[in-house]
C-alpha cells in the first residue's frame, strides 16, 4: 500500500492586537524549486544557521505573499524570535520537505488524475 499524502498545516502569523491572520507561510513544489534556483539548500541551516534560517523564512512567504520584500521578512523573523522562536525552524523545514511529497498518490501507487503511470 502506498503512503498517503499528508498535507502539512501551514504556519499562520497573526496580528497580536486584532488576532487576525496576517501571513500564511507554506511551500509548494514551485516555491521550493524557485528557492533552489536561487541557491537555497537546507544544508545552509547547518552551515550558516542565521542566514540559512532567514532564507528559509523568507522563501516561506513566496507562495502567498510574493510582494513582501526581504527587508520585511527579516524584520518579522527578528520580531518573532529568530532562530530561538519556539519550533519555527522545525515547522518551516517540515513545510519545505512536505512540498516534495505534494503529489497525490492513491492506494495503487499511481498519481491521482494523471494520464500516465509508472510501470516499474
Amino acid at each position: 500500500m502506498a503512503e498517503k499524502n499528508v498535507k502539512v498545516r501551514p504556519i499562520v502569523i497573526k496580528d497580536v492586537e486584532t488576532g487576525e491572520a496576517k501571513y500564511t507561510l507554506e511551500f509548494s513544489r514551485s516555491t521550493v524549486a524557485m528557492a533552489e534556483r536561487q541557491g537555497f539548500s537546507l544544508d545552509q541551516i547547518k552551515q550558516f544557521p542565521l542566514t540559512g534560517c532567514q532564507n528559509l523564512f523568507h522563501f516561506a512567504f513566496q507562495m502567498h505573499h510574493r510582494a513582501i520584500d526581504r527587508r520585511k521578512t527579516d524584520e518579522l523573523f527578528d520580531e518573532l524570535g529568530g532562530i530561538e522562536a519556539n519550533g519555527l525552524m522545525e515547522r518551516l523545514i517540515e513545510l519545505y520537505n512536505g512540498a516534495m511529497r505534494s503529489t497525490k498518490i492513491d492506494d495503487n501507487g499511481e498519481v491521482k488524475n494523471a494520464r500516465f503511470a509508472l510501470d516499474l
